[in-house]
């Protein structure tokens, strides 16, 4: 699915005055891109995925999903995985990707085998009655992911879905994520503080700018893929970025989280 921006803006009014939270946000995302979106912390990043699925609106502007308002489109099209799994405690595996399923028409057969599809995607066979405790973090996220994938929306919201994995385990969702981006051609937008997440990720890198939060700079990522993070080339877009938050620096001597 495509989406744009059209002169978004964002303003909070709190007791002390307003805060202008996005400023003038302009961005024409086309169906089946990965879109990563890095920037400082408050410049309002996580408030861009609230504006496209309808969890927050704008205050200026307008943001259009193939053609039509965000309260146009279907809430099934728009799907959200944030940082913590939120997954119930009480429900198995297959109980919580259940949960998510939006047509409640489906025969229980039906649902058996999208369920099952669905953790064959995640790679959790074995562990359909399972309960998260007995999950680790990367076990969680993924059915997270299941349980939103399930409904097959068009767009694909990441809010920092991997930022409370160790790294082993964020490479190893990175990866998955992509082979589902790649499988299902539905539009990613993820938002992250890590730029080689960004750069490995996207097919763009939006670089935002601190409050109110602007779009400083669009990265198209040229870049093969598989992405070797390794690679000269790779290296090449990550001091391009990293000059647009510290103005000439040596980008190989410093960490790579903003």
């Amino acid at each position: 699915m495509s989406l744009s921006f059209k002169n978004v803006r964002k303003t909070f009014s709190l007791k002390t005055g307003d805060i202008e939270v996005l400023r003038d946000i302009n961005l024409e995302i086309n169906d089946g891109d990965f879109i990563s979106i890095v920037g400082p912390s408050g410049c309002g990043k996580s408030t861009l995925l609230k504006l496209i699925s309808g969890l927050d609106t704008v205050t200026g502007g307008e943001v259009i999903i193939n053609g039509k308002g965000v309260y146009e489109t279907a809430a099934t099209e728009v799907g959200v995985i944030f940082q913590e799994s939120r997954l119930f405690p009480w429900k198995t595996v297959e109980k919580n990707i259940e949960f998510g399923l939006a047509d409640k028409s489906l025969s229980k057969k039906q649902k058996k085998d999208l369920i099952a599809q669905h953790i064959n995607l995640i790679g959790l066979n074995g562990f359909e009655k399972a309960l998260p405790k007995q999950l680790s973090g990367g076990m969680k996220q993924r059915v997270s992911i299941a349980r939103t994938l399930i409904n097959k929306p068009g767009i694909l919201l990441l809010d920092e879905p991997f930022g409370a994995l160790d790294a082993f385990t964020k490479i190893n969702l990175q990866n998955e994520v992509l082979k589902i981006w790649e499988k299902q051609k539905s539009t990613m937008i993820i938002v992250t503080h890590d730029i080689d997440e960004a750069i490995f990720l996207g097919t763009k890198v939006v670089v935002m700018s601190p409050k109110p939060g602007i779009i400083q700079k669009v990265f198209d990522i040229d870049l093969p893929r598989p992405r070797v993070r390794t690679s000269d080339d790779f290296a090449y877009y990550r001091k391009k970025i990293y000059k647009e938050f510290f103005g000439n620096i040596d980008a190989n001597n410093i960490e790579y989280i903003i």
